[in-house]
């Protein structure tokens, strides 16, 4: 499966890269588990895509609220100029991250059923 993805940052940065994924890596299933911590975890749980050009680190805070780092790589081949982007977002550990693991299993089955 490809998709796009975007990082758009304040300070005007915008960085758009392909990602490569098979069925999406189990990015559903990550974002689940997340959610399914909300009271906490220590250090960080990661999730990359099928050729690292989409990458997440999420780490709680101990107080109710998860840091998301996202990184953009690309393009990778040979003689390819690559470059890498990264931008950390906050979400509230409770409804938001439950409501973002929901966001991201839909997305993925109404995938699966075209």
């Amino acid at each position: 499966m490809s998709l796009s993805a975007r990082l758009e940052e304040d300070s005007g940065l915008v960085a758009l890269t392909g990602v490569e994924t098979l069925e999406g890596d189990g990015l559903a299933e990550w974002f689940t588990g997340l959610a399914e911590r909300w009271r906490g975890w220590s250090g960080e749980l990661t999730w990359g895509s099928l050729e690292d050009d989409l990458f997440m680190a999420a780490s709680h805070d101990g107080s109710g609220h998860v840091r998301l780092r996202l990184t953009l790589r690309g393009p990778f081949g040979y003689l390819a100029d690559v470059w890498e982007a990264s931008a950390c977002v906050w979400i509230d550990a409770g409804e938001d991250l439950t409501r973002l693991a929901a966001d991201v299993r839909a997305f993925f089955a109404d995938d699966d059923s075209s």
